[in-house]
């Protein structure tokens, strides 16, 4: 795991495939009833993070 070129970018080749459809969400977060997908509301501001 710690031994892997972590500088170069891996091809498309070897790249796992993406998913047919979405990860289902509920449309609203539970606690502060803001909207877990677009549209979202005007002014708002987004930040996406992902792991890999």
């Amino acid at each position: 795991m710690f031994g892997f070129a972590k500088t170069q970018m891996v091809t498309p080749e070897k790249a796992l495939p993406g998913r047919d459809e979405p990860i289902p969400v509920p449309p609203r977060h539970e606690v502060l009833n803001a909207p877990l997908a677009p549209p979202y509301p005007d002014g708002a501001e987004i930040a996406e993070f992902a792991l890999g």
